[in-house]
């Protein structure tokens, strides 16, 4: 559908929304290649469980070392000091 322009904010109106059509028809072809790519990968770890457990253990041991609350919090709580601080 085009619009219709009758002044120049008129015609603003009308690019931002053919640009935001187009942003979301882009984002949404991304999606579903994304969606195939992530569905492949799901039926390649059914079919090799072995694998798929070795992944999740390796996740989970590297999210436990990374992410754990005595690594985390001290770094968090010094970036809201500083923020609440002033430094």
């Amino acid at each position: 559908m085009r619009c219709r322009l009758h002044l120049p904010r008129d015609l603003l109106r009308c690019r931002a929304r053919e640009t935001n059509r187009d942003a979301y028809s882009n984002f949404a072809g991304h999606r579903r290649r994304q969606n195939r790519t992530a569905a492949a990968a799901l039926d390649g770890l059914i079919e090799f469980p072995d694998l798929a457990r070795e992944l999740g253990e390796r996740g989970r041991t590297r999210a436990l070392r990374n992410f754990s609350a005595d690594r985390i919090l001290p770094s968090d709580e010094a970036l809201y000091r500083r923020v609440v601080v002033g430094r």
